[in-house]
């Protein structure tokens, strides 16, 4: 099995097609399953593309497991609103019933209506959470190439620079 968390972190970048067209290759060929971790999808900036893993394809779909949740998107983690998609029914009867032997069903009436309320009513705020959050990402990276313009490990930086941009 294949874990993957798509996009790799929030808000910046993501995999492009043709990394994750790769990806599916080798694990079609070695006949590997894929839990594609997609929380983060809607937090993207504006010059990047975020390519759901099991779009790829209908046979790249048959071995994904996807999970999502407008949580992050919305800010509403506190109501438990998360969703698996499973390529095989009985997948999610499998998975519904250990849900239910564990109890932990989570989503609720306050979800459902946040959710719906969020992805109808929210892209204004959606996309003014993204200017926001790319403007301080930009005044971080700033002050990072001036003060280490020579260090090889500024890459690495754009997570932490990305999550006190929030």
């Amino acid at each position: 099995m294949v874990y993957t968390v798509q996009p790799p972190q929030p808000c910046r970048e993501s995999l492009d097609k043709e990394e994750l067209t790769r990806i599916a290759e080798i694990c079609l060929k070695h006949n590997v399953r894929v839990i594609s971790d997609e929380i983060w999808r809607d937090i993207v900036f504006k010059d990047y593309k975020f390519t759901p893993f099991s779009s790829l394809s209908k046979e790249v779909e048959d071995i994904t497991i996807t999970c999502f949740s407008p949580t992050k998107t919305f800010n509403i983690a506190g109501l438990q609103a998360s969703f698996v998609q499973f390529p095989r029914k009985e997948e999610l009867e499998a998975f519904e019933n250990e849900l239910s032997i564990l109890d932990i069903r989570r989503n609720n009436a306050f979800s459902l209506v946040a959710i719906e309320a969020g992805y109808r009513k929210g892209e204004d705020w959606l996309n003014a959470l993204l200017d926001y959050i790319e403007a301080n990402y930009n005044f971080l990276r700033k002050i990072y190439r001036r003060k280490y313009s020579k260090d090889k490990g500024y890459k690495a930086r754009r997570y932490l620079s990305c999550m006190v941009g929030f």
